[in-house]
């Protein structure tokens, strides 16, 4: 009984092989309109290859073929070919001996890809004709496997509001692009549902198809849509008659160390090396110091104020730093770079005031259009003259979470209409004295 288990089993295998022969296959390629390919024809058994012939088809208004070559697993076997024919490439070969065996690459062939080829499109490599034998002139099973070229267009990118496409003269694309009411781009996507996106003004990125029929836009195959964001500018002067905030808080001693910090706004916000903290701040004469600012604090405890951060006059963002040169009696607009806390996240902003020597007294800082920023305009805004304060949502707060208060006393920081003080001290009802700075 096992003996005729063995020999069904060795049966078996002996008509597979039989019934599998040679391999002969096309490589698949990617490749882009207006480049050069190297096509090869693989065999995966060579053992016994004595001659036979070979014809590849291929489209002769995609591809041009430009030269063979016989590898080195072609062995002594001789090699005739033709290019004549447009559209095959024709191959015959014969030996005086099979060959011992191996496998790969048997022929290269080189082929220029037309400039006007359609991306995101193929083009098959089909073996039409292999006829293989041996030594004693027997022919040999042959499989076919054929190839492809698959042509992907230039990489692209473009920008517009997205929308459907109606019924066009140019009838290809489902969705395009339009700028200022010109359809820029005609689109298509596998990768991407581009109705996610309609009427909104978007970057898309993909592969040109072609650069336009029948008087139409660029075709590109989508693979990705970016939402363009536009960010609102930066405000970088004070509103006459605007809404402020405003810290009062009085130093109960002189030359002994005080500082408040009220916390006005809490929440989550990434820091990049290319933001920044903008404001406007303002003090007047009679003040005993004119040491105050906004300040950060991060959620792994770090402040901007111990960052080494400094505005655009090279001033320290510690709200310790004295202001008095740009911010005496005059807005001053400062710009903080947030590169020393790059990686952190904000999770609250405060009002601060921070001194060692100063008068007794009270103090008063006024702050507009507290602003997290880049280059391209406002990424957060904290404050921008609204009717309350975020982190109590009334007009004042006097919570001093993040950094506390010491050798201070009556403290807070209010939303008021117009500046409450002269010079001297005294209330004020009019604008009048204040000057602009930018």
């Amino acid at each position: 009984m096992r003996s005729r288990c063995l020999l069904a089993a060795v049966l078996f295998l002996v008509f597979c092989a039989n019934t599998y022969g040679v391999q002969i296959s096309v490589s698949k390629l990617t490749a882009t309109p207006g480049s050069e390919i190297t096509v090869e024809i693989i065999a995966d058994d060579v053992t016994g290859i004595a001659g036979g012939k070979i014809v590849l088809e291929y489209d002769p208004e995609i591809l041009t073929a430009k030269g063979i070559r016989k590898m080195d697993l072609f062995g002594d076997l001789l090699l005739a070919e033709s290019l004549e024919v447009a559209g095959e490439v024709r191959l015959a070969m014969a030996g005086v001996a099979g060959l011992a065996g191996g496998s790969g690459t048997i022929i290269e062939v080189d082929f220029d890809i037309s400039p006007d080829a359609l991306g995101s499109s193929s083009t098959a490599l089909n073996l039409l004709e292999v006829e293989l034998f041996d030594g004693d002139g027997n022919n040999l099973d042959i499989v076919i496997v054929n190839g492809t070229v698959n042509i992907k267009g230039v990489d692209i990118t473009a920008t517009g509001e997205l929308v459907r496409l109606a019924v066009t003269t140019f009838m290809y694309g489902t969705h395009g692009l339009d700028t200022n009411g010109i359809l820029t781009h005609a689109l298509k996507s596998s990768a991407v549902n581009l109705d996610d996106f309609l009427g909104k003004d978007v970057t898309v990125q993909g592969s040109l198809i072609h650069e336009g029929l029948d008087g139409g836009p660029p075709y590109i195959d989508v693979v990705e849509v970016t939402v363009n964001i536009t960010l609102p500018p930066v405000v970088k002067e004070h509103g006459d008659g605007g809404a402020i905030l405003a810290l009062e808080a009085t130093y109960d001693e002189a030359n002994v160390h005080g500082h408040t910090y009220i916390d006005i706004w809490k929440g989550s916000i990434p820091v990049d090396a290319e933001g920044f903290l903008e404001f406007q701040i303002v003090m007047f004469s009679g003040n005993p110091t004119f040491r105050g600012t906004v300040d950060l604090h991060a959620t792994d405890g770090a402040t901007l104020r111990d960052s080494g951060a400094v505005d655009q006059n090279d001033l320290s963002a510690h709200p310790g730093t004295d202001l008095s040169q740009y911010a005496r009696g005059q807005w001053y607009h400062r710009k903080i770079s947030l590169a020393p806390l790059a990686g952190k996240t904000i999770d609250g902003v405060m009002i601060a005031t921070d001194s060692n020597e100063h008068k007794a007294g009270v103090f008063r800082v006024y702050v507009d259009n507290i602003q997290i920023t880049n280059d391209d305009g406002i990424l957060e805004a904290i404050w921008m003259g609204e009717p309350t304060i975020p982190i109590t949502g009334t007009s004042s707060a006097t919570g001093t979470t993040f950094a506390g208060t010491t050798g201070m006393s009556n403290y807070a920081v209010t939303i008021v209409s117009e500046t409450p003080v002269t010079p001297r001290g005294k209330l004020a009802g009019t604008w009048g004295s204040i000057k602009s700075s930018r």
